[in-house]
């Protein structure tokens, strides 16, 4: 049956949820921050809070464990949590490949010390899990997978796990129960004021951590590696300037800054929607307040057009390069003119840089076709740009579940085409 959690509250909603700590680590962990001696990134699990604060606006005991600060301790802190609060479920919100192995230890562990605890994976990899889980060996640990967005859809979830019910929600799979993975997610939450004013104070440590600060959600663009081209029509939507700004000012009064503050500015591309970027801008114009932002971008999308009016409130812009080689990008469908794209590339690179903003960028080695030639390619384009890269991080090309990069896998290796650098499958 379909649940309306409008029906009542969920007053008699108990549950915890959990940001997996990183195996071995994540590889964007490096230190990038340009003053200062706190260089570590350091943030949030902003789709675990916003969860978190759906259900407890709407009467659910929420806790959240951060286990990434605590590792060394994970089952203890877990166990005396699942003691004090007696959910009736968990949450475990995936935001990395890296979180995966993670995610399988705290899901056996659960089964094995608290076995009628429900179980729920979310998060920007939750798709995969099915997946994922039959690779690992038992597809019945975790009970059900939420994909896409997921602040109203938990709320239905939510609601018929305490009351014993069966759901049949978009967006939802009862895993456990052996119904079979659709490509159907939940659909999209609007990013309005509702949105958008977050409980921070469920976080365990907030202050300690970079506030995150969402500006649009999603992306239109296409490449093969990403999962957001199997999730849903490719597509963004964007928060009002008005909206953000409003946040923003939260965000400082939370965190009682009064000079500059560190924000991640949470978006897939940055500066996509260049007048809005603009307006948005110009708004903290008008502020007393500093904020430092950390975002993430293409390097392709005319930064000419907002860069001077943005670049001042910038700590770091980290750019998704991905490859150095036009021949490797044309596989990876990062662009179709994938000279002009790495044309972009160096003038943007310059543009920011320029203007004091630490310019990061990321590649992925061992793509299907990927050679020593390629390889060079990317080394020659690095050389070329060092004056305008402040850091660099890369890692091996993974093919998770239904991403089209697996078909590349497949067809390369049926050409009968080497590729000299190591491609993992999980």
């Amino acid at each position: 049956m379909n649940i309306s959690t409008q029906e009542r509250g969920l007053a008699d909603v108990r549950c915890i949820l959990v940001n997996p700590f990183l195996r071995p680590a994540d590889l964007r962990g490096e230190q990038q921050t340009i003053d200062g001696e706190n260089t570590h990134e350091s943030a949030l699990n902003y789709g675990l809070l916003a969860v978190a604060t759906s259900l407890a606006k709407h009467g659910a005991a929420v806790e959240i464990l951060d286990l990434e600060q605590r590792k060394s301790d994970w089952e203890d802190h877990l166990t005396r949590a699942v003691e004090r609060l007696k959910p009736q479920w968990m949450g475990i919100g995936s935001v990395s490949v890296y979180s995966f192995l993670p995610a399988v230890d705290l899901l056996r562990f659960c089964r094995r010390q608290f076995p009628n605890l429900r179980t729920v994976i979310g998060g920007q990899n939750a798709a995969n899990f099915p997946e994922l889980l039959q690779a690992a060996g038992d597809t019945s640990l975790a009970d059900y997978v939420v994909c896409g967005d997921g602040e109203v859809v938990i709320r239905q979830l939510a609601f018929a796990i305490a009351n014993r019910r069966e759901v049949r929600a978009r967006g939802v799979v009862a895993l456990s129960a052996g119904e079979p993975f659709k490509r159907e997610f939940a659909r999209r939450a609007s990013l309005d004021e509702e949105a958008s004013f977050l409980l921070y104070d469920l976080y365990p440590g907030f202050r300690k951590l970079w506030p995150v600060v969402e500006e649009s959600r999603g992306c239109p663009y296409h490449c093969d590696f990403c999962a957001n081209s199997f999730q849903r029509a490719p597509s963004i939507v964007f928060k009002s300037p008005q909206v953000l700004m409003d946040e923003l000012r939260r965000v400082f009064a939370l965190y009682n800054a009064s000079g500059p503050l560190p924000v991640v500015l949470m978006t897939s591309i940055f500066g996509l929607h260049s007048a809005q970027t603009r307006e948005f801008f110009n708004l903290i114009r008008e502020e007393e307040f500093l904020p430092r932002f950390i975002a993430s971008t293409r390097v392709d999308l005319h930064c000419e057009r907002y860069v001077d009016v943005v670049a001042e409130y910038f700590d770091q812009m980290h750019f998704g390069l991905e490859s150095g080689s036009a021949s490797v990008l044309a596989q990876m469908r990062k662009s179709a003119s994938p000279d002009e794209y790495l044309r972009s590339a160096s003038m943007t690179l310059k543009a920011w840089h320029d203007r004091g903003a630490h310019t990061a960028i990321n590649f992925i080695l061992g793509y299907p076709g990927e050679d020593s030639a390629t390889i060079e390619e990317t080394t020659s384009f690095l050389r070329a740009n060092r004056g305008n890269i402040d850091s660099v991080w890369g890692g091996w090309a993974y093919g998770l579940p239904r991403l089209p990069i697996r078909e590349q896998h497949r067809r390369v290796r049926s050409e009968g085409r080497k590729t000299r650098t190591d491609f993992g499958i999980l």
